[in-house]
């Protein structure tokens, strides 16, 4: 028989392949065998994948050219095998492998997604050496705050505008819901006046506004998100008056005469931050930050004061703090505000003076960076600021 094909195989043309089924591909002339295709992973289609915690995750690896090789799945956290094929080889059954016949896809579907479940996968071909494609769970759970909180102070009359942010969240919720002392708020209620904005995307915000704001109006306020857990803010409608000491968590407690030395530590930093920056004479670095430099702590009740050093240490602190987060440069500035000349040069505060002030500002190198700005009382460091005042208006220089 063998004698009979051989002059048939002789022939052939030069260019004839011989194939067998699924096998190698055999070329006759040249006498060799080319390898099947390898398998190719597709990566537009096993992409990372971020899921809900509590929800289900589908981890999908599309591979090319499998053939009768077989798909694993990898958890990496502690290099457990999860799947093989389509069996499932783990005794946590939130997992299980998904694989339709005729198709490219091997998915990994975990139910119930924890947040200890985020980590690297791997989809494995038991080529080899084995090929593999890594996928990247991320289990997030939403994050919902209230800006202001945990409570806010309001002058009866004014507009009361709660701004409640939901992030960390794959999908806007489908609603958000206000409460006010534990009663849903009605937006068409007799009360009036009542708005709620809600702005959708990767962080999603619900604005509520409350017009013209009463002391009925006071109490605990709940965002309440579809997707993630509540938040709440307290609200504190005043009648106009400043009450005598608010208790904020963890920050002590400030009495009225503390209140008003703020103020005036406040009005000096916008009044001088305005001169330098009107005069170009400062590269402007610094912003609510400074007022940092104030070391407030609770209220000494024998000096009725926040401030560590004596009400004539106040403007040393502040601009030995300016200095610490600006550059400035030596020369004299005249103050524009009757608050900054009132403020700087006590008694009494607030009290403006004939004639404008100028501040002399000697800058020095400034000191190391600090954590906290605490400056010694009451003779100056050797890197600061030295200050003192005349009425005379100067030009800067």
């Amino acid at each position: 028989m063998f004698f009979l094909l051989l002059p048939s195989l002789l022939l052939l043309p030069a260019d004839c392949h011989i194939r067998g089924g699924h096998g190698p591909h055999m070329d006759v002339h040249r006498g060799t065998v080319s390898p099947p295709p390898s398998p190719q992973f597709d990566p537009s289609h096993s992409a990372d994948v971020t899921a809900l915690a509590g929800t289900t995750a589908i981890l999908n690896c599309r591979v090319h050219n499998v053939k009768n090789l077989t798909v694993s799945w990898i958890r990496h956290r502690d290099i457990h095998l999860l799947t093989v094929g389509t069996y499932t080889y783990t005794s946590d059954q939130r997992f299980r492998a998904l694989h339709m016949d005729d198709s490219d896809d091997w998915v990994l579907k975990v139910k119930y997604v924890q947040i200890r479940d985020s980590g690297i996968y791997e989809c494995q071909i038991s080529t080899t050496p084995p090929v593999s494609h890594f996928i990247r769970l991320k289990v997030v759970k939403p994050y919902t705050h209230i800006l202001g909180g945990p409570d806010m102070y309001i002058n009866k009359g004014s507009t009361i505008n709660l701004t409640c942010v939901v992030e960390f969240s794959p999908e806007p919720p489908d609603f958000i819901y206000w409460n006010h002392n534990e009663k849903i708020i009605s937006y068409d209620s007799d009360r009036g006046g009542v708005t709620v904005i809600i702005e959708k995307g990767d962080v999603t915000t619900s604005s509520l506004l409350i017009q013209d704001a009463r002391p009925a109006d006071s109490g605990r306020y709940d965002c309440n998100p579809s997707n993630s857990s509540p938040a709440n803010l307290t609200v504190h409608v005043l009648n106009g008056e400043h009450p005598a000491a608010m208790q904020h968590g963890g920050q002590g407690t400030y009495t009225s005469s503390s209140l008003r030395n703020i103020l005036s530590l406040l009005s000096v930093l916008a009044a001088l931050h305005r001169v330098l920056h009107n005069r170009s004479r400062i590269q402007s670095r610094f912003g609510f930050l400074a007022l940092s430099v104030a070391s407030l702590s609770p209220s000494d009740p024998s000096e009725g004061s926040a401030l560590p050093c004596p009400r004539g240490s106040q403007q040393e602190a502040l601009l030995k703090g300016l200095l610490r987060w600006g550059s400035l440069r030596a020369g004299s500035y005249e103050a524009l505000s009757e608050y900054f000349s009132g403020a700087l040069m006590p008694p009494p505060p607030l009290t403006p003076f004939s004639e404008p002030p100028t501040l002399h500002l000697t800058a020095y190198p400034p000191p190391p960076p600090t954590d906290h700005i605490s400056p010694p009382c009451p003779s100056p460091p050797p890197h600061g600021l030295q200050t003192h005042s005349t009425p005379t208006s100067l030009s800067p220089p």
